[in-house]
């Protein structure tokens, strides 16, 4: 019988030393508000694209994104850097609901 070692979300040894495991780098927008000011937590958002401005590069382009209780977007992606800003641009199907910030990739 073979004996396997538990799976652990910690570090992980390299067999030199200890690695840190992997993050992910996110980007966290500000609250969501209708024009009224109201907080739109647990809404969908149509479209969101995330763009590198350096470039006008497409990084993500997001269909039915989920706000949190507190109306902010996470936005999880391997393909963002830490510390890079990028243009989050958020918009409905017909382009009446719109908005775009800079925010910093965590």
């Amino acid at each position: 019988m073979l004996g396997l070692a538990p799976i652990s979300a910690g570090p992980v040894s390299d067999g030199i030393g200890v690695v840190a495991p992997a993050v992910t780098p996110v980007i966290t927008t500000d609250p969501f508000k209708s024009y009224a000011g109201a907080i739109l937590g647990s809404t969908v958002i149509p479209h969101v694209l995330v763009i590198e401005p350096s470039s006008a590069g497409v990084i993500l382009t997001l269909a039915d994104q989920t706000t949190e209780s507190d109306g902010s977007l996470l936005i999880e992606d391997a393909s963002l850097s830490i510390g890079v800003t990028y243009l989050v641009v958020s918009f409905n199907d017909t382009g009446s609901d719109r908005g775009a910030k800079s925010y910093a990739a965590a």
